[in-house]
């Protein structure tokens, strides 16, 4: 990848261009307004990105392009005096953004290596970014390419909902893992930790499960001890060779009454750092299919809003939306949306599974 331009497979490209143009200037508010959606802010009209801060020496914006659509952005500029405490020369990411509809296909990522290697190119030895409690699908991103936790610094040392990065230059390049080789296999009563450690990930860095503490030991046998192959609402397990776990999906009784026994609900979690490897769809296939074994008409999955990587896989298995429930929920320093979506078994008689004795 050079200073110029970045050609990747057909039909991405990104090329470095002014901030000022009528592409640029769409993307940079499209980020500002989803900004504003995700941590329940008012819109002054205001931009926060003011263009001359790339029109400096060591200092560059890039736009992304899918079958010629500008679909995102980033820029680099030089971080100010005291952002950073080490000697190096430093380079500060901002307004890093993909439109909604062109996530999920790589672009973030070859935005971020074209920076990387722009960066590299021009002396620079690390580089330093801010994001925040809202958008953890970017903070998943940025530890998968070798970013790590920075104190928050600048405007943002005392805002609780920003998180700071930094990564050194001279660093391998991004570490995001290769597509791993894994089995799904049933529940074990010796996966309690593994699913454990999954699930308190998510507590404190989504909005994937809306529980705010972390789930005990205890607690999570508790919960294995209502589901597993000896029900109705089993759990699947995602393992590679060395017997860790990457990824559970489970079903769940909708609402425990017997009316509701041919509902159920849908769970999928993923390890952090097996994020976007396919595992979530190898997950959620195998559970409906065996949803469809149990008799189940009907299956429910309950998504905040903000998680378009879940809604986009469910909708991918034929998940439609059947209702959307406002400001139900509050996580991360902001209120949130639930969607609700269901895929229902066309024929299956209402009498499919048996009453509960």
């Amino acid at each position: 990848m050079n200073g110029t331009s970045s050609i990747l497979p057909s039909p991405l490209l990104i090329d470095l261009e002014s901030p000022r143009t009528d592409a640029a200037r769409d993307l940079l508010r499209a980020a500002v307004l989803e900004l504003i959606a995700r941590y329940n802010e008012e819109d002054d009209g205001q931009e926060s990105f003011a263009p001359e801060e790339v029109e400096q020496a060591g200092a560059a914006f890039w736009v992304a392009r899918l079958n010629g659509v500008p679909v995102g952005c980033v820029a680099l500029r030089p971080a100010p005096e005291g952002y950073y405490a080490g000697p190096e020369r430093t380079g500060e990411i901002k307004r890093m953004f993909v439109k909604a509809e062109a996530r999920g296909q790589g672009v973030a990522r070859a935005l971020l290596q074209t920076v990387e290697a722009w960066a590299k190119s021009t002396g620079y030895e690390v580089i330093i970014l801010e994001t925040g409690t809202a958008q953890p699908e970017a903070m998943g991103m940025y530890a998968r390419m070798g970013y790590a936790p920075h104190p928050n610094y600048g405007e943002y040392a005392e805002d609780s909902r920003s998180r700071c990065y930094v990564k050194r230059l001279e660093q391998a390049e991004p570490t995001e893992p290769t597509h791993p080789v894994f089995t799904v296999r049933p529940l074990q009563p010796t996966d309690a930790e593994g699913l454990r450690a999954i699930y308190n990930w998510a507590v404190h860095h989504t909005t994937a499960t809306m529980d705010t503490q972390d789930r005990t030991l205890e607690g999570q046998r508790a919960w294995m001890a209502v589901h597993g192959t000896h029900t109705r609402y089993p759990v699947y397990v995602a393992e590679i060779p060395t017997r860790q776990i990457v990824g559970y999906a489970s079903l769940s009784p909708y609402i425990p009454r017997d009316g509701y026994r041919n509902t159920a609900e849908t769970s999928v979690y993923v390890h952090p750092d097996f994020h976007g490897q396919g595992i979530a769809t190898t997950l959620l296939s195998h559970l409906i299919t065996q949803a469809d074994r149990f008799g189940y008409i009907s299956l429910l999955a309950l998504i905040t809003s903000d998680n378009t990587a879940s809604l986009r896989l469910h909708q991918r298995f034929g998940f439609e939306q059947a209702g959307h429930l406002r400001r139900v929920g509050h996580k991360l320093s902001r209120d949130i949306d639930v969607t609700i979506l269901q895929r229902i078994w066309k024929g299956h008689h209402p009498a499919t599974a048996k009453p509960s004795p």
